[in-house]
């Protein structure tokens, strides 16, 4: 296994805490409502893909891993999922994602407690709910209305809570418009 150098953020960054944001792009979004709509009623989970830039944290695609406790309030990466995935992706990792199928998209004491214990990691922790924050879309199938995503990590002992910016809804991903004397579903 070739070193390598860890993820971090750039240290000339003279941003303070309040700059720094989250950019969930295209790819990024789409995958995350895809796996919304294929995991509704357990918390979906898995690795952000991207960069660090500008004070940014830019969510380029996402990995989804099992839920290896199969649980709607609770999540844990399946451990060879992870190690498998941190080899092929390592130096892309930027955070991990999971959502909140039946709650807010706020941090549970658990989360916190996980986050708490990554403080050295570079990560950023995103949560998505069907109630909450930044819009992020309708995932397809209907199984939730729309999902909001939300971004946290603990710095300094402190739970802090980053913006999110989402990017707008590719044409790809629209679903298509039913001709107009089409009867209705």
């Amino acid at each position: 296994m070739a070193d390598r150098e860890p993820l971090s953020m750039p240290e000339a960054d003279p941003a303070p805490v309040r700059a720094r944001h989250v950019i969930c792009e295209p790819r990024a979004r789409a995958a995350l409502l895809r796996d919304l709509a294929e995991r509704p009623r357990i918390e979906a989970c898995g690795l952000v893909l991207g960069r660090c830039e500008g004070g940014a944290w830019v969510a380029e695609d996402t990995v989804p891993l099992r839920n290896a406790a199969n649980r709607s309030d609770y999540f844990e990466f399946a451990p060879e999922d992870l190690v498998r995935h941190d080899l092929e992706h390592g130096d892309r990792i930027i955070g991990a994602y999971h959502s909140h199928p039946g709650g807010p998209n706020r941090p549970s004491t658990i989360d916190v407690g996980n986050m708490r214990a990554l403080t050295e990691s570079p990560w950023i922790w995103l949560i998505a709910s069907p109630r909450g924050a930044t819009p992020l879309g309708v995932p397809p199938g209907g199984s939730w209305r729309a999902a909001g995503i939300a971004a946290f990590r603990v710095e300094g002992g402190q739970l802090v809570e980053f913006p999110v910016d989402v990017a707008p809804e590719t044409p790809a991903e629209r679903p298509p418009e039913p001709p107009a004397d089409a009867p209705p579903a």
